[in-house]
């Protein structure tokens, strides 16, 4: 019985670590653990209802620790965090060329609504403010979004 017992304990243990260190093989090998015990103790069990009471308490148990793993994460310091947020600030990922706004440029394919448009010899990612415009209209730049710009035709 002492076996059961310690192998549940570590199962947990090991549930409760996975959610600070990531890969998932102290998930698996702590789930492996709550399985093991749970079917030895059914084994060793003489009564049905003993290896069910005991299945619900190692299920509410893990949950119970899942549920202490995501509190604590939530409640401990920004300082104690495994992850760096410091690295992320003011990160934008793609943003549209300023300077083109205003110009004036030629579509290189169909917009619809978005396609590419040749401005002082270069090709930008384009999107037709409303609609479709034929490849070779004349557009002007009228803004931006994301890494597209905003064109209307003239």
């Amino acid at each position: 019985m002492f076996m059961i017992i310690t192998l549940a304990i570590i199962g947990l243990l090991l549930v409760y670590l996975e959610f600070f260190v990531p890969g998932g093989v102290a998930a698996f090998i702590g789930g492996f653990f709550l399985i093991t015990s749970v079917v030895w103790f059914a084994f060793l069990s003489v009564n049905l209802k003993y290896s069910l009471t005991y299945l619900f308490v190692i299920i509410c148990i893990t949950i119970a620790v899942c549920r202490l793993a995501l509190w604590h994460i939530r409640s401990s310091a920004k300082n104690n965090s495994l992850y760096s947020d410091e690295d992320q600030e003011g990160y934008v990922a793609t943003s549209f060329k300023q300077e083109l706004v205003g110009k004036t440029g030629v579509c290189a394919s169909n917009l619809k609504p978005s396609g590419s448009i040749l401005i002082e010899g270069m090709q930008e990612q384009a999107m037709a403010e409303t609609g479709y415009i034929e490849k070779g209209t004349e557009v002007k730049v009228i803004g931006g979004q994301g890494s597209h710009l905003i064109v209307k035709p003239l």
